[in-house]
């Protein structure tokens, strides 16, 4: 089973989210779990470099394909004179 980078990258981001969630929640307490902040920090930063690295720009949309080749040909007309 392979695990995809991106995939983990957003379990980590989601924990990272549902800690620091969970540190603002008890924030009515005197002392609040200070590791919920920080480990929830860690984990969304983690998450996050792990998203970006494996994220890959989405395909060239095919649409207005006819005026994007009607833009070329008049590029290209405009060239020639």
């Amino acid at each position: 089973m392979e695990v995809q980078i991106g995939k983990l990258g957003k379990f980590f981001l989601f924990v990272g989210l549902v800690l620091m969630l969970l540190f603002f929640a008890t924030g009515q307490e005197q002392t609040p779990p200070i590791i919920l902040f920080f480990g929830g920090l860690a984990f969304a930063a983690l998450g996050f470099i792990l998203v970006r690295r494996d994220w890959k720009p989405p395909p060239p949309s095919s649409r207005f394909r006819t005026l994007r080749k009607m833009q070329d040909k008049s590029k290209t007309k405009g060239d020639k004179k």
